[in-house]
């Protein structure tokens, strides 16, 4: 993965894990699980932080001309691993509030 594309995927992640993003989606999807209709608000915020960080990867490399490649994909993945104590610890945050 290209430099900018890595530090715009930091970027995104870290904007996704401010309280302001996480708190609002947290308390859809908290209604959304005390109404049946998902089974893990937490789960939810989690695919909604992969899903963000994954679109901002992509739209900005279809703005640059790149094509998405495993290897680009693989690099994503070992960002949300080498991360993954701060996601965990973040969303532990927001649901205990």
């Amino acid at each position: 993965m290209e430099p900018v594309l890595r530090g715009h995927v930091e970027r995104i992640l870290d904007n996704t894990l401010t309280d302001s993003f996480l708190d609002i989606y947290y308390k859809t999807f908290r209604y959304f699980e005390e109404t049946g209709m998902i089974g893990s608000s937490e789960s939810a915020l989690f695919g909604l932080i992969f899903a963000s960080v994954f679109h901002g990867y992509r739209d900005l490399s279809m703005l640059m001309g790149r094509e998405s490649t495993e290897e680009a994909v693989a690099e994503l993945m070992s960002i949300f691993e080498s991360r993954s104590s701060v996601l965990r610890s973040r969303l532990s945050e927001i649901t205990r509030s």
